[in-house]
């Protein structure tokens, strides 16, 4: 695996669908593990069933997992300090 540019000082979330067929998640997922536990500010989601567009259903047939907009929603708000209503 080539080397990581330097951290960013900002939270990142990564979101992984289990199901990609372009991103090996078994070659990846340990690799932000890694970073996050090393101190990155870094949050990984591993979405069960979905495709790299993180689509359910073949052919993403089904959509989007349910909740899965409220909780990126919800990420961002956490991140940037929104209260929650």
């Amino acid at each position: 695996m080539r080397p990581l540019t330097p951290p960013s000082p900002l939270p990142t979330l990564v979101v992984l669908g289990e199901a990609d067929d372009r991103l090996a998640i078994g070659k990846h997922r340990p690799e932000f593990e890694r970073l996050a536990a090393s101190g990155v500010d870094l949050t990984l989601w591993v979405i069960p069933e979905a495709s790299h567009g993180l689509m359910l259903g073949p052919g993403n047939s089904l959509g989007c997992p349910a909740g899965l907009h409220e909780r990126l929603v919800g990420w961002v708000k956490d991140v940037v300090g929104v209260a929650k209503r």
